[in-house]
């Protein structure tokens, strides 16, 4: 039940990365450069096979002029309390490949 939901966050999160990005008339390459990671890794963003790191998450709301809850909360997710989505934004950093060991709490 939990990687499930894991991979809808993923996969929740690279939706909304790919609709910024589209709405920013940007490329994945030129996405990629701005951010100095590579093509494929923005596509495994968008795939939802990977999480971007934070610091990469604030460099794309900067970039696609939009909210870091753009980027990271559905839609529906946005109206909620600043505490939740604290937590939600610290968990999620747990999660990527940038976590450590740390666990959630």
């Amino acid at each position: 039940m939990y990687q499930s939901s894991l991979d809808d966050i993923q996969m929740s999160i690279g939706d909304n990365i790919r609709i910024q990005r589209e709405r920013a008339r940007l490329s994945q390459k030129a996405v990629a450069e701005a951010l100095g990671s590579g093509e494929n890794t923005v596509a495994g963003w968008e795939k939802g096979r990977s999480i971007p790191p934070g610091d990469k998450v604030a460099a794309m709301a900067k970039l696609f002029k939009c909210s870091t809850d753009e980027l990271l909360l559905e839609e529906n997710d946005r109206n909620v309390s600043e505490d939740v989505k604290a937590l939600f934004r610290s968990c999620l950093l747990y999660t990527s490949d940038a976590a450590d060991d740390t666990p959630c709490v």
